[in-house]
């Protein structure tokens, strides 16, 4: 029955019905794939024209818009009911018919939904996109140019619950026709609570009423000042100090210019000038209303990071004017071409860093019934009077760093910054020389009352401070005594004294003494030169001389000490000799035969004796002593201990020649492939060698257990590429052979 079954089969099977096979396997084995995508392509449109986009803004079950070409619309498309994604592939949808004014026309409005665009420029329009209730997502790069009103609003629109949202953080958005009220994004006024906008704008509150507006350019958005307590934004610093609430800080965002009235603060307020310039384009004129700059008319107010200027001359206004107002702070100010810089009237001012210059009266000026100065930080003036008090009886100035001089003219006072550093001198000097039990007694003066006075030894550093003096005193006497420690540890050799007087104003002198030598110690220990050590001299020579090295002294070496030790008649005995020169000669009659031992030491012109030098012994008449020869001691062969050290069976470099190396003595030797045994004089060897040799064991057993592994490796996937082959080849061999019987049977 087999042979039946097979010769049917045999006889069907031809290369047409394998093909056949072939061709229907490999249609049913994509029929998965062509279901998944036509599935995926459902709910897609390609958009070419209006009528393609209005179809599908109309069919709730197409969510991905392809646009293909650029076109023109007459219609509102409005997309509702589900989510949508729009890729622009870079064309320009255009509305077309929108009349002048306001008439609602947006080109495309996302209700209710979320709506993300990507690549697509929209114009024509009243607004280019409309998120009403609805998130707007933006990608790529939008283009919402040339729409009368703007490029998107966000809002809930009347009678929506849901929030609206326009998110631009990730696209590039682009809007060429952007200006002032005609804004890139919006939130109309009756949906700024419930509306967001985020992306990379400049948000102005100050435009529209109610409304937020949002431009890509901050100069379009128009804010002057910025309450930063409230975040609101106003087209003028005025606005904004009229619209604050008691306690707001009011940042100006744009230099201003004043053309007829002052600023005027009524509020106690903080004002940061954020480093912008006001200027009073106009002549003095009533006060309180026009005659400066800024007129501050609230206790508690401070400004700060400001730069006040006027017009220049007699006329001028001034730069910033305080009336009878309490705990006023004006904090890094620049008041320049003013009448008068800063006006304090019958007010308390703290001023903390100020810059006045080309100001026609005074830097600041301090008039009226309790009128109060207290000036501190860091000051500059260009004004011949930097500060006057008009009546010292019912004004005055509090200058916390002592950093002016003041003096009397009448019943004013006048202030002038001081720029010029005390003059210091050395009224008493150092000696110039101090040695053992000497202390130091110098003193630096300054007529300038107030200084801080510090002296320091060689350099200005805390470890070299002698002493520091604060008060008032003209005279600062400082001795040893101040610091004796310092004192004590001055090395030998030259030194000064350096004197550093600051005054109140922060200007510094810094003066040096003259210089002084300390020398507490005598002379360096010579060195002898001749005679060499263990020399010989024969009982005929008459006179040795002794020579020895001119050691170092910071005050001079004034002469030496040499003393002799030998045997006379069997007694030790020792002489000294003195001598100024480093030599002495020796007189010998041959009546002592003796071994000499010599030393020199040097005395400085102080009187102080140095060390002694290093002993050298000479022999006159007798021979200097032979020192024994120790003989070689030997090795002991029992000290020594043999480590066998047998290479591993399974090493691949068994064979290679192994070292025998004798600790205790002996020679090392190379020995030829055999086992070898090492000698080591102690454990500590034996146990190192060991575990070196079981190391390189160890190393070499891996490195043949990943080779055997790789061929394994190889030789297991070269197995599996033959065995394929072989099934291959056999069952071809069949096929033919089956054909080739067929053949025969006819």
């Amino acid at each position: 029955m087999v042979k039946n079954f097979v010769k049917v089969w045999h006889d069907r099977i031809t290369p047409s019905v394998v093909a056949f096979v072939l061709v229907l396997s490999s249609v049913a084995a994509s029929v998965p794939l062509f279901l998944s995508q036509t599935a995926e392509a459902a709910g897609t449109a390609i958009i070419n024209n209006e009528a393609d986009l209005v179809t599908a803004a109309a069919d709730t079950a197409v969510t991905v818009f392809s646009i293909k070409s650029s076109f023109a619309t007459t219609q509102k498309i409005v997309l509702s009911g589900r989510n949508v994604y729009i890729d622009g592939n870079g064309n320009t949808l255009t509305f077309s018919g929108d009349t002048a004014g306001w008439q609602g026309n947006y080109v495309i409005q996302a209700y209710k939904n979320s709506v993300t665009a990507k690549n697509w420029t929209i114009s024509g329009g009243d607004a280019a996109f409309y998120a009403n209730g609805a998130t707007l997502k933006l990608e790529g790069t939008i283009n919402v140019s040339h729409n009368e009103f703007g490029g998107i609003e966000v809002s809930q629109g009347s009678g929506v619950t849901t929030p609206a949202a326009l998110n631009a953080a990730g696209a590039n958005v682009i809007n060429t026709t952007e200006a002032n009220a005609k804004p890139t994004a919006w939130i109309d006024r009756a949906s700024v609570v419930n509306a967001t906008v985020n992306g990379n704008f400049t948000e102005t509150t100050h435009i529209g009423a109610n409304q937020k507006q949002y431009y890509l350019n901050a100069v379009n958005a128009g804010i002057v000042a910025t309450n930063v307590t409230a975040a609101t934004t106003y087209a003028g610093v005025q606005a904004a100090v009229d619209a604050a609430s008691a306690g707001d800080t009011i940042r100006v965002d744009q230099n201003v210019t004043l053309p007829t009235r002052s600023i005027r603060v009524t509020k106690p307020l903080t004002i940061d000038g954020n480093n912008k310039v006001v200027t009073a384009d106009f002549l003095r004129g009533e006060a309180g209303v026009s005659n400066a700059a800024i007129v501050v008319l609230a206790s508690n107010t401070t400004i700060k990071d400001l730069t006040v200027k006027g017009i220049g001359g007699s006329l001028a206004t001034h730069g910033v004017v305080v009336f009878e107002s309490q705990n006023v702070a004006l904090n890094n100010i620049t008041a320049t071409n003013n009448a008068g810089g800063v006006i304090v009237n019958a007010s308390t001012v703290t001023i903390d860093g100020i810059t006045t210059s080309g100001n026609n009266w005074y830097g600041v000026d301090v008039d009226k019934a309790g009128a109060i100065l207290t000036i501190k930080g860091s000051n500059s003036h260009s004004e011949s009077v930097h500060l006057f008090v008009d009546n010292r009886t019912v004004g005055q100035i509090i200058d916390v760093n002592h950093k002016y001089s003041k003096t009397a003219a009448g019943v004013a006072d006048i202030y002038v910054l001081d720029t010029t550093a005390p003059t210091v001198n050395w009224q008493k000097q150092p000696e110039a020389l101090y040695t053992t039990g000497q202390g130091f007694n110098v003193r630096p003066i300054t007529s300038e009352v107030g200084t801080t006075k510090s002296i320091y030894v060689d350099s200005v550093a805390p470890e070299n401070l002698v002493r520091t003096l604060t008060s008032d005193h003209k005279n600062f006497d400082t001795n040893n005594s101040h610091n004796q420690a310092l004192w004590d540890s001055l090395t030998d050799g030259t030194h000064k004294f350096i004197a550093v007087f600051s005054d109140p104003a922060g200007n510094t002198t810094t003066k040096e003494s003259s210089s002084f030598v300390v020398d507490r110690n005598g002379p360096a220990a010579p060195q002898i030169t001749s005679p060499v050590a263990d020399e010989e001299f024969d009982a005929s020579i008459r006179s040795i001389t002794a020579t020895w090295t001119v050691p170092t002294d910071v005050s001079g070496v004034l002469g030496y000490q040499i003393e002799y030790e030998y045997t006379r008649n069997g007694v030790r005995v020792t002489d000294t000799r003195l001598t100024t020169n480093p030599s002495r000669a020796q007189s010998l009659s041959g009546s002592v035969l003796s071994d000499f031992i010599i030393r020199v030491r040097a005395q400085d012109t102080l009187g102080q004796w140095g060390a002694w030098s290093e002993p050298v012994t000479y022999y006159y008449g007798v021979p200097a002593p032979v020192a024994p020869v120790d003989p070689e001691e030997p090795t002991d062969p029992e000290e020594e201990e043999e480590v066998v050290i047998t290479p591993p069976p399974s090493n691949p470099l068994q064979n290679t020649p192994l070292v025998t190396i004798l600790t205790g003595g002996a020679t090392a030797n190379v020995v030829a492939a055999q086992p070898q045994t090492l000698s080591a004089q102690t454990a500590d060897s034996t146990t190192s060698v060991s575990a070196v040799a079981a190391a390189e064991t160890e190393a070499v057993d891996g490195e043949v257990a990943e080779n055997e592994k790789e061929i394994i490796d190889k030789a297991s996937s070269a197995f599996q590429w033959w065995w394929l082959i072989v099934v291959a080849a056999a069952g071809l061999f069949f096929i033919i052979a089956w054909r080739r019987r067929k053949a025969d049977e006819k």
